[in-house]
């Protein structure tokens, strides 16, 4: 199995946000996204933001574009082909979540297979409204997206450590459970010979782990359940916990705006 992050952007914000101990500075939060092969399969997960979002993709688009200060310019498939990675061969897209730094360059993997959550999905069919204050814009997914996903409740459920995960592909590597409170049906990842456990946006960055209180602004602005933040922080804390005493390994928690993803590729 091998992996390896990339980006294709970042916004910009103060440290404070995501620490309101830390010294005031203006930090880069990079629009991550990674690229998986595991027995001759060819896997995304996520895309990253796309160029789209504030050139074609609506006012609410390039609204949010604004507001947090998005710096893109060039599309994921782009990102792959700079690093010898044919962006045809992309089988699968597995989306942690659908807000634009996570789906933007969607639509350059036209033959890939979509897996999200049921929620996530159905969100995809909620009411203009709801997608748009929920960060969906249309004109960045599929028109037929109902005929490309193959839903995380569709693999095999499986306990690990007495917690429950979803057996994605049925490979027996990569695991699937649910992170609630940022995005309405987002998931985290166990990518099990890897020893990694991928949160992305559950948090932004590991000193929110061991005890770094975000702003209390930031957590009603980038929470869709404000309220699920700290059940979500001691959830992940549990499931490393119970995964590393199974596997007698260091398990690393892996953060999509983790700065070290600014050094694009990012070999683990």
């Amino acid at each position: 199995m091998k992996l390896t992050a990339f980006n294709n952007g970042y916004c910009t914000a103060d440290k404070k946000y995501i620490n309101k101990k830390s010294e005031s500075r203006i930090i880069k939060f990079p629009a991550t996204f990674f690229y998986l092969e595991i027995s001759g399969i060819k896997i995304l997960i996520d895309t990253g933001y796309s160029v789209s979002l504030f050139r074609n993709a609506g006012i609410a688009a390039r609204l949010y574009s604004f507001v947090t200060r998005v710096k893109c310019d060039k599309d994921a498939d782009e990102v792959l082909m700079e690093n010898n990675i044919n962006p045809d061969e992309i089988q699968y897209i597995i989306i942690s979540h659908f807000h634009p730094d996570h789906y933007g360059s969607l639509k350059k993997f036209p033959e890939a297979v979509i897996i999200c959550s049921r929620e996530a999905a159905e969100l995809l069919y909620s009411g203009k409204m709801s997608r748009i204050r929920n960060l969906v814009f249309e004109r960045l997914i599929f028109k037929d997206m109902e005929k490309r996903i193959i839903k995380m409740e569709d693999f095999p459920e499986i306990k690990i450590s007495e917690n429950d995960f979803f057996n994605i592909l049925n490979l027996n590597e990569i695991y699937g459970f649910y992170l609630e409170g940022h995005a309405k049906g987002q998931i985290g990842l166990y990518l099990k010979s890897l020893n990694k456990l991928m949160i992305f946006d559950a948090v932004w960055s590991k000193e929110n782990l061991y005890g770094a209180e975000p702003r209390k602004i930031l957590k009603k602005i980038a929470f869709a359940d404000e309220k699920k933040y700290e059940s979500t922080v001691k959830k992940i804390k549990e499931i490393l916990y119970d995964l590393e005493n199974t596997a007698h390994a260091d398990i690393e928690p892996v953060i999509t705006h983790d700065e070290k993803f600014l050094r694009s590729p990012y070999e683990f």
